[in-house]
């Protein structure tokens, strides 16, 4: 029943690499002690060498939460939350190391896959609900535009604003692809059409202002 030494024999287990056999002595360390840093921060450790990022979360969560500037407890937390394709949790703990460890380039390359991961998750649901959304349109429209595909944009966008009409921004976006094409008195007539849509009421138009604020 003494904490501090089942936390020296853990420890020594870990560090041997008989983490099948320090998991227990950890856990009953911190059953003793539950605000034992090394304790959860090695449980973790242990559970992840085992192929168990399942049961190192919650460990690791209590690390973190007893040392949020540990940079090796937080980075354990983001390998285990990605080993379990958690991206939305992990993404505030990879902004959080971004911030402790700017140069880093694997926080930088693993909060990049992230968002991409979160923003096909958010992408697939959009369509799950409205497959012929005109969010979904322009959103598959900016991405092309961005890929300079301007036909397959053009036409996405058209296509968008067949389906609503009064979708803002959407006009000025195919202005500017009759501009850059040399078309600018076709760019003028859909400027023109810009202009004379009603302004936005975010209590009324909620999701076109999250879109438009790029959520």
């Amino acid at each position: 029943d003494n904490a501090g030494l089942l936390l020296n024999l853990a420890m020594a287990l870990h560090m041997a690499g008989q983490d099948r056999e320090a998991v227990p002595r950890f856990e009953a360390a911190l059953r003793l002690e539950p605000d034992l840093l090394p304790a959860a921060l090695l449980l973790g450790a242990s559970q992840m060498r085992l192929g168990r990022p399942a049961e190192a979360v919650k460990p690791l969560q209590k690390a973190v939460r007893l040392a949020p500037d540990d940079k090796d407890a937080r980075s354990m937390l983001v390998d285990a939350l990605l080993a379990l394709r958690r991206h939305e949790e992990a993404e505030g703990h990879l902004r959080r190391l971004a911030a402790l460890a700017p140069s880093d380039p694997a926080v930088w390359f693993n909060l990049g896959k992230s968002y991409e991961e979160l923003a096909g998750r958010a992408f697939e649901d959009l369509l799950k609900v409205d497959p012929e959304s005109p969010f979904g349109l322009a959103l598959v429209a900016d991405a092309r535009l961005e890929q300079d595909q301007r036909t397959a944009a053009f036409h996405l966008y058209r296509l968008a604003l067949e389906r609503r009409p009064v979708f803002r921004g959407l006009h000025a976006a195919v202005a500017g692809i009759y501009r850059a094409a040399g078309h600018s008195d076709w760019a003028r007539v859909e400027e023109e059409k810009e202009r004379a849509l009603p302004p936005r009421e975010c209590s009324r138009d909620a999701l076109e202002c999250a879109f438009a604020a790029g959520k």
